[in-house]
């Protein structure tokens, strides 16, 4: 029987942490390659949606990201298992989630945020659902979960 693995985790230390949001601009550059990011600045058209957000108060300032539970209640509380363990990591598939909001609520550490979906740098729609915009029903862009995933589809791919 194979033994496995506790789930990794990555923690900053608020000390120092000087709030410069670099590690945002990171996690989003790395995770949206393939999404009309480019490298050079003003050239990204695909809003900055990183997998961690950096917090301040008064006293302290560090990025907020998924803590990857070894009994996710994220996971849990999914109703189309779309947060899954892969390889000591919760990971989020993102083609089958359905935005519900259930785990950002079910996360004890508020790692999880919902924002549009993107797809080759256009905002994904959904098929069925619409809105009423300028008069006219449209298509309703497609939310999404979105957490740390230890840089998952990065490393296994």
């Amino acid at each position: 029987m194979k033994k496995e693995q506790p789930n990794s985790f990555v923690i900053a230390e608020a000390g120092k942490c000087i709030g410069c949001k670099a590690c945002e601009l990171a996690c989003f550059a790395v995770h949206n390659r393939d999404n009309g990011v480019a490298a050079a600045v003003g050239t990204v058209t695909t809003p900055v949606i990183p997998r961690l957000y950096v917090i301040r108060t008064d006293s302290f300032t560090m990025p907020v990201q998924c803590r990857h539970c070894e009994n996710a209640p994220c996971a849990g509380v999914c109703p189309v298992q779309a947060i899954v363990q892969e390889e000591g990591a919760i990971t989020i598939d993102e083609d089958r989630c359905i935005g519900c909001k259930a785990c950002a609520i079910a996360c004890p550490f508020g790692a999880i945020s919902l924002y549009k979906a993107y797809s080759n740098g256009q905002e994904h729609k959904q098929p069925y659902l619409r809105e009423r915009l300028d008069g006219r029903l449209e298509r309703k862009t497609r939310v999404i979960a979105y957490k740390c995933d230890l840089c998952h589809d990065i490393t296994n791919s």
